[in-house]
This record gives structure tokens, sequence and C-alpha cells, in this order.
């Protein structure tokens, strides 16, 4: 639809610097059968589509189980409260507003750098930390310890391995040097 193709594009070329898949669907049931196998941030819907409405196929992703964010276009604030069913987390109005739009893949990028996870081998253990969790990096030796407000994980490598995956969260590295 029109809608779509303006909304892809403008997504594309706001945020190029970002490595974006934005894809288009001719029905409400493509989409559905291609959430099975990819899991999207966000699904923009528009409430008036033909066969399946976007509240319909709002309802149908989060039975199966999705738990990506949906928007919804509309003309119509009437269908705000039916929204709320299915967790949506805001309305756009046709044409898209492209500060709108801004705002909405803003939030995302935060909720995503708050949510992002590091998974460690610690001793045999597999353990998952968000990184919102982590306080600290420390080096003892020739191990990197991962600090929370629970425990210390520790693992066997160098912090250089570490720094630059994980600079953009301001970790304050700590070292300490054996007293010989």
């Amino acid at each position: 639809t029109m809608w779509a193709d303006q909304t892809k594009k403008r997504l594309e070329q706001v945020y190029v610097s970002l490595d974006l898949l934005v894809e288009t669907f001719s029905s409400g049931k493509a989409l559905i059968e291609r959430a099975k196998s990819v899991p999207f941030d966000l699904v923009i819907l528009d409430i008036e589509m033909p066969k399946m409405d976007g509240l319909q196929v709002a309802g149908s992703l989060r039975s199966m189980g999705y738990i990506g964010e949906i928007v919804f276009l509309t003309s119509h604030v009437e269908y705000a409260l039916k929204g709320y069913e299915v967790q949506a987390l805001r309305y756009l109005t046709k044409p898209v507003d492209a500060k709108k739009l801004a705002e909405i893949i803003q939030y995302l990028l935060e909720k995503e750098k708050k949510q992002k996870r590091v998974i460690l081998q610690s001793e045999g253990e597999t353990v998952s930390l968000l990184l919102s969790e982590i306080l600290y990096l420390e080096v003892q030796n020739h191990d990197v310890l991962f600090v929370t407000k629970k425990d210390t994980w520790k693992i066997r490598g160098k912090l250089g391995d570490y720094e630059k995956a994980y600079e953009a969260y301001r970790f304050v590295l700590t070292i300490m040097v054996p007293c010989v």
C-alpha cells in the first residue's frame, strides 16, 4: 500500500546509519507467516486492511508469542482502546509524521540498549547477563571479572576482548596488579 511504501522509505532514509531490515507485506496473513521465522522488533499495522484488520493481525501475533512492539496506523482514533488489548505501543495517524516515527525508533533503540545481553562461559557454567546489570569489569591476573549487584563472574581472557564490544555502555574498568 501507499502508506507502507512511504513509511519504509522514511525509515530507510532517516536511519541509513542503522542496520534496519524493513519489510512490507501485502496482507496480514503474509506478515503472520513471516513472523514465525523472523523476530521483528517492531510491527507497524494499518487498522484498516482487507480480510484481516490490523487488530486481528496483532491478536494473532500475540497469540503465537510475538513479544515485539506493535504500532497502529489509523485515521480513526476510536480504535485506540482496542489496541491496548494487544499491548500496542502507540498509534500514528495517517499520513505518518516523520518526527513521531523517529520518536518510536529512538524509544526502541534505548529499550534495546537496556535489554542487551552478554553470554559468558564462567567456570563451566553458561551465564546470560543483561548489560545494564553489569556494574564494572575487573582484571585479576589472566581473568576478567564481570561484577553485578548479585554476583561476580570470572572469565578467562583479556580485557581488550570485551572493551570494544561494550565501550558504548561506559563500564568502569578496574585493573588489579598483584603486589610482588
